[in-house]
């Protein structure tokens, strides 16, 4: 969270108001969310996982919002990459972590990264930290080749939504393909998982600076 900027609300292209800040600082962020940012789209997701809850309350596990899901979708991938058993003996291969993981997914990354405005703001302040190293470089004042950065995925995906390689709209859209076992139409569009890393390499060959960047989920 160290390169997420000071709380703001903004408006959306839509209209509507998006909050561009962690549940961490403001606890009052998810009334917000539910109240302001959720769209049709995102009710519409709700009203269809509508068997998919109940199949989670069939075994005990009753959810009753949107945050709830995916907060739950949240243990479930960790409890999975972890090699713990997973709540309600849940299946790893079924539609319901299927459907569990996408909505983990999926309304995190609208929440914060829907709206142009939230993708710009919050990928400056990491961007301006690494074009630092690169502008340094660039001008011979310093000697390093190698810099590593250990962070959540949120700071994953302010890089790779600010690109538009993973966005809320490619998530739903390769969803969809997935159910009806289709090939994804944008394959490169991946949450970061456990594990996943961005590199940046720098090249300034004839004074041309070119960076290349690769994703690993």
């Amino acid at each position: 969270g160290g390169f997420i900027p000071i709380a703001a609300d903004t408006t959306s292209d839509e209209g509507g108001v998006t909050l561009l800040e962690p549940t961490q600082i403001c606890f009052n962020l998810i009334d917000d969310i539910l109240e302001n940012v959720l769209g049709d789209e995102s009710i519409q997701l709700w009203r269809d996982l509508a068997p998919t809850r109940q199949a989670l309350k069939d075994v005990g596990i009753d959810i009753n919002n949107p945050y709830a899901l995916g907060t739950f979708g949240d243990a479930l991938v960790c409890d999975y990459y972890d090699g713990r058993p997973l709540p309600g003996n849940i299946d790893p291969n079924s539609e319901v972590y299927l459907n569990v993981t996408f909505a983990r997914n999926w309304y995190f990354t609208e929440a914060l990264w829907g709206a142009v405005q939230q993708r710009q703001l919050l990928s400056v302040p990491l961007y301006n930290y690494i074009f630092d190293y690169f502008d340094r470089k660039a001008a011979g004042t310093t000697d390093l080749e190698f810099m590593f950065l250990s962070t959540a995925e949120t700071n994953l995906i302010d890089l790779l939504a600010t690109l538009n390689i993973m966005t809320a709209d490619c998530l739903m859209d390769n969803y969809h393909a997935e159910l009806s076992g289709g090939e994804k139409p944008h394959p490169n569009c991946n949450y970061t998982e456990f594990a996943s890393s961005v590199i940046l390499e720098f090249y300034n060959n004839s004074g041309s600076p070119t960076v290349v960047f690769k994703y690993n989920n």
